[in-house]
């Protein structure tokens, strides 16, 4: 009957643990999805992978986490700007993704830009 007792006992605090461990689990914040992972800095054309700019043909750099609205730098923390000294915002806060095309480009545009660039590089073509 004793035995029978701890081994229910047992069975409930592993049963806590498991419940407390799952809900850590829950807790992590989730990436943001409205983030690109690469940025051309010429063109400010955001992708999921790395490559060259649909735009210009430059390779696309790493992002950062925070851009300088000002002068484009980025950084993985928030902070001042470490060339221009104006406050670094959030790249999620500026970015949305084309529905069409998948690349990434700034929130106020009406267009996207690589999307705008395909339909003027269609009409030139006899």
């Amino acid at each position: 009957m004793r035995i029978q007792q701890t081994v229910a006992c047992l069975l409930a605090v592993l049963l806590l643990l498991n419940i407390a461990a799952q809900a850590q689990k829950s807790a992590k914040p989730k990436a943001d999805k409205n983030v690109p992972k690469y940025v051309c800095l010429m063109c400010k054309v955001g992708a999921d992978k790395q490559g060259k700019c649909p735009i210009c043909n430059l390779p696309m750099a790493k992002a950062g986490v925070y851009v300088c609205t000002e002068c484009g730098a980025m950084a993985d923390k928030k902070g001042d700007c470490p060339h221009c000294k104006k406050p670094m915002v959030k790249l999620s806060s500026l970015a949305k993704k084309c529905k069409v095309c998948g690349y990434y480009s700034d929130k106020n545009k009406k267009e996207c830009p690589v999307c705008e660039y395909r339909k003027k590089m269609k009409s030139k073509k006899p």
